[in-house]
């Protein structure tokens, strides 16, 4: 009986710690950054879907890099016209987004080096949440837009499935329990003018780690086709910088010496909060373990200034027991004990 107990409890737990559950937590806030390294894809490929599969993407050859700011839709050129929008992105021309509770969504974009404006009426949705393996959604969305005196009706389609989890690899790191979001948006462009009408198909391959608001690494397929003409490449990026979920500058001055602070409260249900100190310029990792010692989750893993900072861990999908939770970085490692009871 013991035996039948220890495999079950095993089995379920393997499952519960199995992959990423996306939530409005991951919607963007003003102020953030994602900063994207451009890699040759060469022998990039997403591999397959289903769950506990491998992805490794260690040594990328990098080609070019960006950074997406994250601002509210007043400090924009043309933000009024997206009164709904609360919040934008700006790489190469604005992005406008509509944040809640239960959905992500795409307002449309503004690009002034272009002198094109693209609004939707029906919105695109973006995400759903909460959003993990085998969630999924499809979503039709419809705008206008007007380029070179021309006006352009857009009609569209995005379907989105998380079809995968399991390890990736990447140059900053290594994470076991990885979601990989596939998501794929049809559009059709016709003319009023000119008569034409203009298809494009991307397909993405996402995925997000625990703990990190952005995807880390992604690929996307594009088809590109106005009337006997066909275009079709690849890109891939990965994110060595995305936002963090939960983990809060506390203090700027510099500590005495590295320091790992005793969680709290503790015991705790079901979030606590664990507080660290960097002395200097760190890459910092936070790790979780259960009681046989595998790992559950990380919560940091990152290039940290030196201050005092502190992760909030929600451990609603988690079952209760003894935890650890350890503090690595270069020339330093402390371990602590924590307690979750439901």
């Amino acid at each position: 009986m013991f035996k039948i107990t220890l495999l079950i409890f095993l089995f379920t737990s393997f499952q519960v710690f199995s992959q990423v559950t996306l939530t409005s937590s991951n919607n963007p806030s003003a102020g953030n950054l994602q900063y994207y390294i451009a890699i040759d894809t060469t022998g990039i490929t997403p591999g397959s879907s289903g769950p506990n599969q491998t992805w490794n993407y260690i040594n990328p050859v990098r080609i070019d890099s960006m950074v997406m700011n994250w601002m509210l839709p007043s400090g924009t050129p043309n933000g009024g016209q997206y009164q709904e929008s609360d919040i934008a992105s700006h790489d190469t021309c604005y992005n406008y987004f509509k944040n809640s509770a239960d959905k992500f969504e795409y307002l449309g974009t503004n690009s002034t080096t272009q002198n094109t404006i693209i609004k939707y009426s029906d919105f695109q949705t973006f995400m759903t949440y909460p959003f993990t393996y085998n969630s999924s959604f499809i979503d039709n969305f419809s705008g206008k837009f007007a380029v070179e005196g021309d006006s352009i009706y857009r009609t569209g389609t995005v379907n989105t499935t998380a079809d995968a989890w399991g390890t990736i690899n990447l140059p900053f790191g290594s994470y076991n329990n990885a979601l990989r979001v596939k998501r794929i948006v049809n559009t059709r462009d016709s003319s009023v003018n000119f008569q034409f009408v203009f298809n494009s198909t991307y397909t993405f391959y996402e995925w997000y780690v625990p703990n990190k608001k952005f995807y880390v690494f992604a690929i996307v397929y594009i088809s590109l086709n106005i009337g006997d003409g066909n275009i079709s490449f690849m890109r891939a990026v990965y994110n060595s910088n995305s936002t963090p979920i939960g983990i809060t500058p506390i203090s700027s001055e510099v500590p005495d010496g590295y320091k790992l602070l005793q969680n709290y409260p503790n015991p705790f249900n079901p979030r606590t909060i664990i507080g660290f100190q960097l002395t200097v310029n760190s890459f910092a990792k936070l790790t979780v373990y259960d009681l046989l010692g595998r790992e559950v989750t990380t919560l940091v893993n990152e290039q940290l200034k030196p201050g005092t900072y502190e992760v909030d861990w929600n451990a609603a999908n988690f079952p209760s027991g003894v935890y650890y939770y350890r503090l690595s970085t270069d020339g330093f490692t402390e371990t602590r004990k924590m307690i979750l009871i439901k």
